[in-house]
């Protein structure tokens, strides 16, 4: 059985609530587990901080303005995760140059896969891309697939590439050898 409150006497009738006195005393009225009021708590924070700073101490977590933690660290891995060694950005590196030769070796038929491999080619993520082509053009899946198989092709380039640069260095070689033994 449920029973209805009425509007009666006998029940403390409340009063109405007055945001910017709760605002205003926020702070010094919340009450820690540890007996103290968060405004004593910010203050010791601070200082405490200051001291860190102060004696050369370097915190791998960042605050945020507003007290909370940030999901940054300073010393964070790097992008998504990964760790930018010398021989990770040496092969980005080596990638980024092969694919803007091929850009500028390959016999473009279709505009919009040459504006997209161009923009690839010069480090654009898959969403600037799509943004920079027109309003008509694919979605960022197709651009993807598009990279994807574009990417296909330029790798068989670079191993015939580096396969005429082999066989070039291989001569040269095979004619110093030559030269050195008719000496």
């Amino acid at each position: 059985m449920t029973t209805r409150m009425s509007n009666n006497s006998d029940y403390p009738q409340r009063k109405p609530i007055n945001k910017a006195q709760i605002d205003r005393n926020k702070e010094s009225s919340i009450i820690l587990e540890d007996g103290m009021t968060k405004k004593e708590y910010l203050k010791l924070q601070k200082d405490w901080y200051k001291k860190l700073k102060t004696a050369g101490f370097d915190d791998i977590e960042t605050v945020n303005a507003d007290g909370t933690m940030s999901d940054y660290t300073k010393n964070a891995p790097g992008v998504n995760g990964r760790r930018h060694t010398q021989d990770r950005m040496d092969t980005e590196l080596h990638y980024y140059t092969n694919a803007s030769k091929w850009f500028w070796v390959k016999e473009w038929t279709n505009p919009v896969e040459k504006k997209v491999w161009e923009l690839h080619s010069q480090g654009t993520p898959y969403r600037k891309i799509q943004a920079a082509l027109a309003p008509n053009s694919p979605g960022i899946a197709q651009v993807g697939q598009m990279i994807h198989r574009l990417k296909a092709e330029m790798e068989v380039w670079a191993a015939q590439e580096l396969n005429e640069v082999l066989a070039e260095e291989d001569a040269q070689y095979a004619a110093l050898a030559k030269q050195r033994l008719s000496k």
